[in-house]
C-alpha cells in the first residue's frame, strides 16, 4: 500500500520532473510514492529522472488518459 501520493494531473514537464523529484527528495528511505499524471511526456520524463536519481520504478500503469507511477525511495 502506497504511504505517499502526488497528483500532478493538469501539470506538464519541467514542472511534473521538478515536482516528483522534490517529492521524493523529503520522504523518509523506503517510502512508496504513487504519482498520477496525465500526459505520456511526464510519466515518461518521471520514469527516467526517478531512475536516474537512484530510486526504483516499481509500477507503471495507464487507465484511460491516467498514468500511475509507483516509486519507491532509494535506502540511503
Amino acid at each position: 500500500m502506497p504511504s505517499e501520493v502526488l497528483n500532478l494531473k493538469g501539470f506538464v514537464c519541467p514542472y511534473t520532473q521538478v515536482k516528483a523529484l522534490e517529492t521524493i527528495s523529503k520522504l523518509p528511505p523506503g517510502t512508496v510514492l504513487k504519482i498520477f499524471v496525465d500526459n505520456p511526456e511526464s510519466a515518461d520524463s518521471i520514469e527516467v529522472a526517478v531512475k536516474n536519481a537512484g530510486h526504483k520504478v516499481e509500477q507503471v500503469t495507464q487507465n484511460e488518459s491516467i498514468f500511475t507511477l509507483t516509486v519507491r525511495k532509494k535506502n540511503e
